[in-house]
Formats: C-alpha cells, structure tokens, sequence
C-alpha cells in the first residue's frame, strides 16, 4: 500500500526512507514493485538487518541497511518515508523528537505513511491509556479528521503535529 501511495507523489527514480527496517519484508516490496527506487532501512537491531539483507537477496544493492535509530540515519532528503508497525517500540518520551527527525529528513512535500499497532500496556499513549489504531499519511487528512481516532483514544494528531506536520489544505 505504501508503494502505491508513494508513486501518485515520488518520482520514478525516489530515494526512500524505511524506519524500522528489521526483517526486510517491506524493503523488500518497495523494492520489487518500484526498481528505480534506492532505499535506506534503519533498525537498532543488527540480527534484524541481517534478516533484511538475506530477504532482500538480489535486490540488496539498491538498499543501504543502517544500524541505529532516526536521528543516526542519513540524512536524505528522501522523497518519501515509511514507519509501520513501529511506534509502539518507542518510548513515549522520544516519540515526538522521532517523528522530528523522519520529517527533518524529507523533502518538503514528500509523503510519509505511518501505521501503529496496539502496543502493549505499557507504551499506550497517554492520557486515555487506549490503544491507537490511527495511520496517517502526510498532505492527507485520513489521521488529522478521522473520526475514530477520538472514540479510540488515539493522540496521532497531537504527535504529528508536534513534530512540525500540519493539517492538508
């Protein structure tokens, strides 16, 4: 889905970033379905990466796999950005100062796709102590006006728009 998101918007030949990298599955579709794209995956995991590279197999050239967090990784810009299933990792603290970073990394106007899971009890967002079940996608209004988000408890909106996003005209 990421994919075709981002190809109404990067160009053909798309440098991308891909937070949360570990275990290679979305490299790996990103980079069959678009071969012109390069991609740069970050995971604080090396075993991770290592899952990433062997999945990737051939299409391992067009990837640079980097060992650490957001605010280690290259600096791009990138023209587009992904961070699926990874949030709930974060600590709430150092939330708003990752989605900083992932932005400050981005070309202006290049899409960003986000996807939260849960998470467990622990790393729920405050104050509801619910579960999010928000995405969003940055120049869209899908996380900014999605009823649901208030009947879930979701602070999507409130963390993207302290990192420097702004509500779609």
């Amino acid at each position: 889905m990421a994919a075709l998101l981002f190809a109404e918007r990067a160009p053909e030949s798309a440098n991308v970033l891909v937070i949360g990298a570990g275990g290679g599955m979305e490299l790996t579709a990103l980079a069959r379905v678009h071969p012109q794209w390069q991609l740069v995956g970050v995971d604080p995991s090396q075993p991770m990466l290592d899952l990433a590279a062997a999945a990737l197999g051939p299409l391992a050239a067009r990837a640079q796999l980097h060992l650490g967090y957001t605010d280690t990784a290259p600096v791009g810009p990138f023209d587009a950005a992904t961070c699926l299933l990874t949030r709930h990792f974060v600590p709430i603290e150092e939330r708003r100062s990752t989605l900083k970073e992932i932005r400050r990394r981005l070309k202006p106007g290049a899409p960003f796709v986000m996807a939260s899971s849960r998470g467990t009890p622990a790393r729920q967002d405050p104050p509801s102590g619910r579960p999010c079940r928000c995405s969003a996608l940055s120049k869209r209004r899908s996380c900014f006006e999605r009823p649901t988000s208030r009947t879930f408890g979701c602070s999507m909106p409130a963390w993207l728009s302290g990192a420097g996003w702004r509500k779609p005209e």
